[in-house]
């Protein structure tokens, strides 16, 4: 165990977003308290490399998080992002009692993510 002021009991979620999804889907259900996201990876299929696939991850479905765009080097690559920061840094945090989910909106191909894994606390 850490120390006691810097020691964070954090987990990760793993999966992904089926491309009949629709509206605001949940990517880490919602809890007392906020959800503090230290690390992610997004991968989306090939299909978005011509244009992107801007991914706005949301505090329940009304409040941005954070917002990245994946983008494939072609049409046989698939766009992808991830980045981390050692706890207890974290790169973006939800408002206390709301769930972390992927503003996916229509159901298309075009807002499918094929993976996604999270490492985050709950405090």
């Amino acid at each position: 165990m850490g120390n006691p002021e810097t020691y964070v009991d954090s987990t990760t979620v793993a999966g992904a977003v089926a491309v009949g999804s629709t509206g605001n889907v949940t990517l880490i259900s919602s809890a007392t308290g906020s959800i503090y996201v230290y690390a992610y990876h997004i991968a989306a299929p090939s299909t978005i490399a011509n244009g992107g696939l801007t991914v706005r991850l949301m505090s329940g479905s009304t409040t941005e998080c954070w917002r990245t765009t994946l983008t494939g080097a072609s049409s046989a690559v698939a766009g992808l992002d991830r980045l981390a920061v050692a706890p207890p840094a974290y790169l973006f945090r939800t408002v206390a009692g709301d769930p972390l989910t992927y503003e996916k909106g229509a159901s298309s191909v075009a807002g499918a993510i094929t993976s996604f894994s999270f490492g985050f606390w709950r405090q």
